[in-house]
């Protein structure tokens, strides 16, 4: 339900970020991708904006340049699955996030 990439804010932010993806990797993709929401979104919890939990959609997250762990994740995971990255939306006790396969092996 969260993951929304025909919106139209996710389409016209998608559209600035394409033209930097071409001619990448898979796994530098995933790199640019993760970097535009780590240097575009801060993180903010929902009790700090005096929400108990609220989950926000890519565009809600884009436009308040603000999230906590699953709404940075769902902006994360709508804008692999734009680049047509295999990935995953992983949830566990108190934290969201993405895998995501970029088919070949990755220095740690």
């Amino acid at each position: 339900m969260f993951i929304t990439p025909d919106d139209p804010v996710v389409q016209a932010v998608w559209s600035n970020i394409r033209p930097h993806l071409e001619g990448l990797t898979d796994y530098e993709k995933a790199q640019t991708l993760h970097g535009f929401v780590n240097d575009n979104i801060g993180y903010i919890s929902d009790e700090a904006i005096g929400w108990v939990e609220y989950s926000r959609f890519p565009a809600e997250t884009l436009f308040y340049g603000e999230g906590d762990c699953e709404d940075m994740a769902y902006l994360l995971y709508t804008l692999y699955r734009l680049a047509g990255l295999d990935s995953v939306f992983i949830i566990s006790v108190g934290h969201a996030s993405v895998g995501v396969d970029v088919g070949e092996k990755i220095p740690l």
